[in-house]
């Protein structure tokens, strides 16, 4: 491989990282914002949580307040983008291997 061509996977997957560790941390600030309680508001109960692959739910009880909290999951997005771009790479390097 040529350097051109590493120096461009390194600064692409290194941008990739960064995205997904912003999105992680989107993510827990939204669960912690989510399972807050505010003095004086009650005890807070936490009825279910549902994760799927894309999405968690929370459903919440406080006092007489209940509210069902959805938190996209978008660290898969950097993550999968990642994947799909590095097999590009692989696939483009060994194209150009046999030629």
């Amino acid at each position: 491989m040529d350097k051109k061509l590493i120096s461009q996977v390194i600064s692409k997957n290194l941008t990739l990282l960064i995205l997904s560790i912003m999105a992680s941390v989107n993510f827990m600030m939204q669960v912690s914002n989510a399972l807050y309680t505010p003095k004086g508001m009650g005890e807070l109960n936490v009825n279910s949580v549902v994760y799927t692959l894309f999405q968690l739910k929370i459903d919440i009880t406080q006092g007489t307040y209940n509210h069902l909290y959805s938190i996209h999951n978008y660290v898969l997005i950097p993550v999968i983008l990642g994947l799909i771009y590095n097999i590009y790479i692989l696939v483009k390097v060994f194209k150009n291997k046999d030629n």
